[in-house]
């Protein structure tokens, strides 16, 4: 093989690597996310992820979160150097439109923070039945801080439309999106 063709190869190898990701697909919900560099984050980076409520499903949803994040490349284990704080909120109402929820004092709409889920009532007063519940709509602000006292340093949203009911795998599946947008900037990138 010639020097030439193995520069090439090497080239196209190195592009591929450097080329910003355009989107994948996931199985459990698919939308756009966005996100934004504020402040340089540390280098190596080892994220800590903030938990608020320490229920055995907010935990093992927030270990599927990690394993996702380990899965796009971050380091969750050691000494975290940032913290991560997530929003998340999830509504059969399509009206409240593309914007993530924004931090704020009250937990109680969000996802690893004791929120409460979604469910389609039996029947009506009537005693029909009633239709399916519309598609679950995800809404995910994600923050991350060197420290709770310092400003943002990196922050990212995702909006996507729930596909099955198995939350174990959407919070994986959302940690390798986020992971994968960590330390970017992206617009309205499809998955």
């Amino acid at each position: 093989m010639s020097i030439r063709m193995c520069l090439a190869g090497a080239s196209a190898a190195i592009l591929t690597a450097l080329a910003p990701q355009s989107g994948w697909a996931i199985d459990s919900c698919s939308g756009t996310y966005s996100a934004t560099l504020l402040r340089p984050l540390p280098s190596p980076l080892v994220v800590g992820l903030v938990i608020q409520d320490d229920s055995p499903r907010n935990i093992d949803l927030a270990a599927r979160f990690n394993a996702g994040l380990q899965k796009a490349g971050i380091a969750v284990t050691g000494a975290a150097n940032v913290q991560l704080t997530l929003r998340v909120t999830l509504s059969n109402d399509a009206s409240l439109g593309d914007a993530a929820p924004v931090p704020s004092s009250d937990s109680s709409s969000s996802w690893w923070n004791g929120g409460a889920d979604p469910e389609l009532p039996g029947q009506t007063r009537f005693g029909g039945n009633r239709q399916g519940p519309a598609a679950v709509t995800v809404r995910l602000r994600a923050e991350i801080r060197r420290s709770p006292t310092e400003p943002v340093a990196w922050v990212g949203t995702l909006r996507c439309a729930m596909q099955g009911s198995d939350e174990r795998q959407l919070a994986y599946d959302i940690g390798t999106v986020i992971g994968g947008a960590i330390g970017q900037r992206a617009d309205q990138i499809s998955f």
